[in-house]
């Protein structure tokens, strides 16, 4: 079984990912550890590779998926956390 932080639950919990008792699939997996990736401030770059280095058209693998769900999980871990930023410099 995988275990996640507590910042992982919260992200998957606060953007609708899985209702708390639901079973996360591998993409949740995905989006909430490049989620937590821009927490602790890590490069947005996907920890996955392309296996089929883009030559076979718009087929979506799983390498392609998880590349997608970890930068989704990024983008929002970013977007969230630039927002209480820019809260904190207003006050």
């Amino acid at each position: 079984m995988t275990e996640f932080t507590i910042e992982q639950v919260m992200a998957g919990v606060r953007y609708g990912l899985w209702e708390p008792n639901q079973k996360l699939t591998a993409q949740d997996g995905a989006y909430l550890k490049g989620y937590e990736a821009r927490l602790r401030d890590k490069p947005r770059n996907a920890p996955y590779s392309d296996e089929r280095g883009g030559n076979h058209g718009q087929v979506i693998t799983w390498s392609r998926g998880f590349i997608y769900h970890w930068e989704e999980g990024w983008d929002a871990a970013n977007e969230f956390w630039s927002s209480q930023e820019e809260t904190k410099k207003r006050t």
